[in-house]
């Protein structure tokens, strides 16, 4: 027996005891439930898409355009097409469509957001585990289906997987502070057995409160986005309508149609954030759209796109005015100091940004070769112009207005006016006396 180890004798067992204990790996309490959930998602999202795709070839049966395609081609197309909602392209006619549908995007993200929420009970460090199973998925989905670009669609799948498990991460973060701000001192007072759910909600509260600042200026800026188009589909309606009307097609093709345009719906937020703050968008190779511009060639390869005027406006961006009014109504109702909103300012211009700038980036590309092979808005004029007229906005009009700046202009007012008080007055100018005098009778 070495010298490192005792021997410890019963009458009924011997014990032994090691002086050096060999550290345990363990993996966090969930792992293999969530990468079983990132299986998941891909083949069900996967089965959703090559469903609808396959429905609508059954609809359009007797198309004499459909009347070669057989169903092996159709199943192909429909993983083509679920590919292309992960950064992956779809081969067109026309050419090849870089444009992602974040319709589509933002479904697969919704259907991760309901598995995760489903296993609640992992631990946030088991997270990890889910872009592990939703890249490996699509990886043997892309094999088997043929994808052209299965590199680029593996890398697309990471992005947003990773995506997925941040948006949820964030949302137990805020459920989880919530709840121990809510039970602070009483005996339910337990916090759950996660060191890394335990240690971010251990961080400054300036953090999360800039967090929570650049998630409502979000919700703010999709919110104008979207009264915006509202408005402007209401505007444009007979444009519309004469240019769907100029394809021709039968009520189910127009209803599919409709669909098809759904699922570029979140891009077309985008480009009207950047149309209404004046960076513009391209609609076309030449065709720049923006509030002084209106340089449309041809018509639009979508019909929503007939919404955007073919004459100059003639008013200036009306963007920044929205979060103006929306800092004062911030200033209003949180009244803080300098010292105070600085950190939460920067954290929360930093998730703006970020954010932001996904959104616009995935919002450009092409739809096909020629006229199409640009659309959207460009990313190093977009991001900078819409970021300053709303986080800049807001955050300059929070500052103007925090305690610290109207305390001082109210003590420069107070003293102002008591140095005006101690002025003295100087005698008034004697008058000249009137002299009357009898007018003649």
């Amino acid at each position: 027996m070495s010298a490192e180890e005792t021997t410890l004798s019963t009458p009924s067992k011997v014990t032994t005891v090691s002086g050096s204990a060999q550290p345990k790996l363990t993996m966090p309490h969930g792992w293999s439930r969530l990468f079983l959930a990132g299986v998941e998602v891909a083949f069900s999202s996967w089965a959703i898409v090559l469903m609808l795709v396959s429905g609508t070839y059954a609809l359009q049966a007797d198309n004499r355009w459909l009347s070669n395609v057989a169903w092996t081609t159709v199943l192909g197309y429909a993983t083509q097409m679920w590919s292309a909602a992960l950064f992956g392209g779809l081969n067109l006619p026309s050419g090849v469509m870089t444009l992602l549908p974040s319709g589509a995007t933002l479904l697969i993200l919704l259907q991760s957001q309901l598995a995760l929420k489903l296993r609640k009970q992992c631990q946030m460090g088991a997270l990890i585990f889910f872009p592990l199973g939703f890249v490996l998925s699509t990886l043997v989905i892309g094999a088997t289906a043929g994808v052209p670009s299965l590199l680029q669609v593996c890398l697309g799948a990471g992005l947003v997987s990773f995506v997925a498990i941040v948006w949820r991460a964030l949302s137990q973060i805020r459920a989880y502070r919530r709840e121990q701000d809510r039970t602070l001192g009483m005996v339910g007072d337990e916090r759950r057995k996660d060191p890394v759910l335990n240690w971010i909600c251990n961080l400054p509260r300036d953090i999360f409160r800039g967090l929570e600042m650049g998630y409502q200026l979000l919700l703010a800026l999709v919110a104008f986005t979207l009264v915006f188009a509202v408005v402007v589909l209401a505007v444009s309606w007979p444009r519309l309508t004469l240019v769907t009307q100029m394809l021709g097609g039968s009520g189910t093709e127009n209803i599919l149609l409709i669909l098809l345009q759904l699922m570029f719906f979140p891009v077309l937020l985008a480009w009207a954030a950047a149309w209404t703050s004046g960076a513009g968008v391209y609609l076309g190779v030449g065709a720049w759209q923006s509030t002084a511009t209106a340089n449309l060639v041809t018509v639009p390869a979508i019909p929503v796109l007939a919404v955007f005027p073919s004459q100059t406006p003639g008013f200036w961006p009306f963007l920044w005015p929205v979060f103006f009014a929306f800092g004062i109504y911030g200033a209003w109702r949180s009244r803080r100091t300098l010292a105070q909103l600085w950190r939460v300012l920067l954290v929360s211009g930093v998730f703006f940004a970020l954010v932001l700038a996904l959104w616009l980036w995935t919002s450009s590309g092409s739809l096909g070769d020629g006229y199409w092979q640009q659309v959207g808005p460009r990313f190093l004029v977009a991001f900078p112009i819409i970021w300053l007229e709303t986080w800049g906005t807001y955050a300059l009009t929070r500052l103007i207005f925090s305690t610290t700046v109207v305390s001082w202009a109210r003590d420069k007012r107070i003293k102002l006016s008591t140095r005006l008080r101690a002025v003295p007055v100087g005698d008034e100018p004697a008058t000249a006396p009137v002299s009357e005098t009898n007018e003649p009778a």
